[in-house]
């Protein structure tokens, strides 16, 4: 893993502390952070309804939420919502 700049450490441990973020949040941007990425990046490129793009936190809520509500469906309300694709893939299957 690259070596962070002390700027980089502040800005990030600033975000972290503005956005209450979890530990299991903490370790994630850390982990983002270090592979290069910006904290005003997410690797699903979601963006709010206005076109800009989410920082790291917000789409990592945006997804659990997605996550919560496709559980939260019945098969039925599945196959009706997505019809015969396939599943959708979880954090584990994730790389970065």
């Amino acid at each position: 893993m690259p070596k962070l700049d002390a700027e980089t450490r502040r800005e990030v441990m600033e975000y972290l502390r503005e956005n209450n973020a979890s530990p299991k949040e903490r370790r994630t941007v850390w982990q983002w952070v270090h592979l290069g990425t910006d904290i005003y990046d997410n690797p699903w490129y979601f963006a709010f309804a206005g076109g800009m793009p989410m920082d790291l936190l917000s789409a990592l809520r945006f997804d659990r939420e997605l996550d919560e509500w496709y559980e939260s469906l019945t098969p039925e309300e599945r196959k009706a919502e997505f019809g015969n694709h396939g599943e959708p893939i979880t954090d584990d299957e994730l790389i970065f």
